[in-house]
């Protein structure tokens, strides 16, 4: 998905970069974009989970501190890592065309 988002704006990664954007500029606007997409699943399920969890130990006679105890928190967070790094790397490797192709020749191929 996020190799072909790239592919198709390779207009405007031409046109931003016959206007001055430098690579480093690029790479800039590239990782935060790539850290939008990593973390704003994450941001969006914490209060979900949070509210699901919430509900399941109103129903049974669990505490809170009895399910931090045994709550997988290493997992999780090892998974959410590896998720961000391959949205990163992704990005990275899917980064390099638009970076090495002809300003002139991505614009003009958009237009044709």
């Amino acid at each position: 998905t996020i190799s072909n988002n790239l592919r198709l704006r390779r207009r405007e990664f031409a046109m931003l970069r016959s206007v001055g954007l430098t690579p480093k500029g690029l790479n800039k606007i590239l990782m935060l974009e790539g850290l939008f997409f990593a973390l704003t699943p994450i941001i969006v399920s914490i209060p979900i989970v949070l509210f699901i969890c919430w509900y399941m130990l109103r129903l049974t006679p669990i505490t809170w501190s009895e399910f931090i105890s045994i709550f997988p928190a290493g997992p999780i967070l090892i998974y959410a890592i590896l998720i961000i790094a391959s949205i990163f790397l992704s990005y990275a490797v899917s980064s390099t065309s638009a970076k090495k192709s002809n300003v002139v020749e991505s614009i003009k191929d958009e237009i044709v």
